[in-house]
């Protein structure tokens, strides 16, 4: 996969990396192609299990396998700007790109839950050949059209489960009133289902 990005990256035709939880959404494509250095701020500290280690990771990878011409130069959260700002400094064109997770934006952009966080969703490979081979890539990318972002698939973790609870749920009564951190889609449901839910910013 990283020699694809480079590829692409150097044909003008990328704009960023999309984690389907997380994304690195970028602007405007650089005019030069065979010398990118771009500053990519993210939302998730490099330290963070899962999250925050892909990013890193591909930035290596991309340095490697162009022979050092694409220099994406990851930046902590809020070193550069907020963590949550990341979605918004992409589209308003004010960093080449950003590392972020989708649910972020579902304020703004609706329907990023559908591709960011579904419960009981897609395997992370189910997830891969939906997005390349059964239309997903098209749609994320019509999705973000209007807001000046370009998402490319990068990596996903498996979907969230129902809930961890201390005790047993047998019955949808005992959900009211729980404090329950959720995010996405399955937030929305909790909430629903009278749980007081704790969703992340933008959610």
């Amino acid at each position: 996969m990283p020699g694809s990005i480079v590829d692409r990256i150097q044909r003008g035709l990328v704009a960023g990396v999309l984690l389907a939880a997380t994304v690195l959404a970028a602007g405007p494509a650089a005019a030069d192609f065979d010398r990118v250095r771009w500053p990519v701020p993210m939302a998730f500290a490099s330290n963070l299990t899962a999250l925050g280690g892909a990013m890193p990771w591909a930035a290596e990878q991309l340095k490697a396998q162009s022979g050092g011409k694409v220099d994406l130069r990851v930046f902590e959260p809020g070193k550069m700007i907020p963590a949550l700002g990341v979605f918004d400094a992409v589209s308003e064109g004010k960093v080449e790109a950003g590392y972020t997770w989708m649910g972020y934006e579902i304020g703004k952009v609706p329907a990023s839950a559908l591709f960011g966080v579904v419960p009981y969703g897609m395997e992370p490979w189910e997830y891969a050949a939906w997005f390349y081979f059964g239309g997903g890539k098209q749609l994320l990318e019509e999705v973000y059209k209007p807001h000046n972002v370009h998402p490319i698939f990068c990596g996903t973790i498996s979907p969230e489960a129902a809930g961890w609870f201390r005790f047993e749920i047998t019955s949808l009564d005992q959900v009211e009133g729980q404090k329950f951190r959720a995010a996405g889609l399955g937030g929305k449901i909790w909430q629903k289902l009278g749980a007081s839910v704790t969703l992340p910013p933008g959610g």
